[in-house]
């Protein structure tokens, strides 16, 4: 297949895939955000005759698609597959601003519920340079900076009552 027909049936499973979330199906919402992701794997580089926007809008794509897949995991309490997949979205370089803020926090809010608040708390300040007017971003970095003062508080204490 060439570049274009990639783009587009990748396309049309994530359009599906928003079908579906909206709809509640999460499950489905998943699949299809995946088949897309299985799509475009099979355009690792771009193909002699293709035009380079082509690959560009693919890595787009996939970009979406894996914060997209994050956002899912997240939903359905699979913080692991969440993490995993907001980092691979993070890996695309070529995508800034507010959606890279949007894998940023997602990634974050796995994070969170698995309890690394650091590593929440780096990728929540990150995501707040990039889009600081992101009203949910700013609250959980709060509510990060928090958890984690209250983390470290409880430790001092522990270390206390230990040496005492």
């Amino acid at each position: 297949m060439d570049g274009s027909t990639v783009l587009r049936i990748a396309t049309e499973l994530k359009e599906f895939g928003n079908k579906a979330f909206k709809a509640g199906d999460t499950e489905l919402g998943l699949d299809k955000y995946e088949k897309g992701l299985r799509y475009l794997a099979e355009y690792p580089a771009l193909v002699e005759g293709d035009p380079p926007q082509v690959f560009q809008s693919i890595k787009a794509l996939k970009f979406i698609l894996y914060s997209n897949i994050a956002l899912l995991h997240n939903k359905q309490k699979g913080y692991r597959e969440a993490e995993d997949a907001a980092t691979k979205a993070l890996a695309i370089e070529e995508v800034a601003g507010p959606e890279r803020a949007k894998a940023l926090y997602r990634r974050a809010t796995a994070k969170v519920a698995l309890k690394d608040e650091d590593g929440a708390l780096d990728d929540l300040k990150e995501a707040h340079k990039l889009a600081p007017d992101n009203a949910a971003v700013t609250k959980e970095l709060d509510a990060a900076k928090k958890k984690l003062a209250a983390r470290k508080e409880k430790e001092k204490e522990a270390y206390k009552k230990f040496f005492s």
